[in-house]
């Protein structure tokens, strides 16, 4: 005769578990700042130092972009102009036909 082991159900151990288990509380935090912690803050800080960085970047482009327009110009005279003029006339014929073209 084989010797079976006789373990007990899990209804004898359930009891025991709630009584050693320690109950889990995930608002342990008591502090109403607990959200601003400072991972948070240093999040906030590089989302602020990103949004400065564009704001150099495109500020940059302006002021190189103006600088190119005042050289071209210069070697050009009449360049920005007739640059604008070709570029009305590109947005108005895409526009055209855009509003042919079927979705």
């Amino acid at each position: 005769m084989v010797h079976q082991a006789s373990y007990p159900s899990f209804r004898q151990i359930s009891p025991l578990l709630l009584t050693i288990m320690p109950r889990l509380n995930f608002d342990t935090s008591k502090d109403p700042t607990a959200d601003k912690s400072l991972a948070s803050d240093d999040i906030e800080r590089l989302i602020g130092q990103l949004e400065n960085s564009h704001a150099l970047l495109y500020k940059t482009i302006n002021l190189e972009t103006g600088a190119l327009v005042e050289t071209m110009d210069r070697l050009v005279p009449g360049f920005w102009s007739r640059f604008l003029e070709n570029r009305r006339r590109a947005l108005k014929q895409f526009l055209q036909n855009k509003q042919s073209e079927p979705f």
